[in-house]
């Protein structure tokens, strides 16, 4: 079992190197649009919540101990919102 928590970890790491390099992508794609880095924000978020409900059913279905909390080194931070300059 030690061999498919490993693979299984290594997969959901993967996914959300993707999803990140896909979100940094977007935001400088959005070029300063605030709807369309809001929809980039969205879509991380998206991803990651079905990233880790995969990897959650992955580790049911094979065996592994049920996963309570979030895995390693991924949070679930509020997004950040660009501050507009003020014209003095």
């Amino acid at each position: 079992m030690e061999l498919e928590k490993e693979a299984l970890a290594a997969a959901y790491s993967a996914q959300i190197q993707n999803l990140y390099n896909v979100f940094t992508r977007s935001l400088r794609q959005a070029g300063g649009d605030p709807t369309k880095e809001q929809q980039a924000r969205e879509r991380l978020t998206r991803g990651t919540d079905r990233a880790r409900q995969a990897f959650a059913e992955a580790s049911d279905i094979l065996g592994l101990p049920a996963v309570t909390k979030r895995p390693r080194n991924v949070s679930k931070a509020a997004p950040r919102t660009a501050k507009k300059k003020r014209k003095t």
